[in-house]
């Protein structure tokens, strides 16, 4: 199945490309050393079962849709020298603004959510 947009999506209205899309812009954003899995653990053990046996993989991003608002929800490690409420206002600002373009209406309200993990530099870098 497939939005107006023509991204595929899976169970449950998961817009499958756009959270793949997301993952991506995410890990170009300055402070983010990787994207984590935003899903719930059944969510993420089912996907991880279902890469197994060849299914399509999701994004790391969760995006949803009730009515008209569009949530997305990441989360993300962050780099502990730089300031992680500008590293998450970042994230948050790119998710909206490539969701917002994403979105079937113009009407629509996306809501974005980022959570960190601060993870230490290792030595030598």
């Amino acid at each position: 199945m497939t939005d107006a947009r023509g991204r595929g999506r899976g169970r449950r209205g998961e817009f499958v490309d756009l959270a793949r899309e997301l993952t991506e812009a995410l890990r170009a954003v300055e402070g983010v050393l990787d994207v984590l899995d935003a899903r719930p653990v059944v969510a993420a053990v089912r996907a991880v079962a279902g890469a197994v046996d060849g299914r399509r993989r999701h994004g790391l991003v969760e995006v949803e849709r009730s009515g008209r608002v569009l949530s997305v929800t990441a989360s993300v490690a962050t780099d502990a020298a730089l300031p992680t409420p500008e590293t998450l206002a970042r994230a948050a600002e790119v998710l909206r603004d490539h969701a917002g373009q994403a979105s079937d209406s113009a009407d629509d309200e996306v809501v974005v959510s980022v959570t960190a993990r601060v993870v230490e530099p290792s030595p030598g870098r």
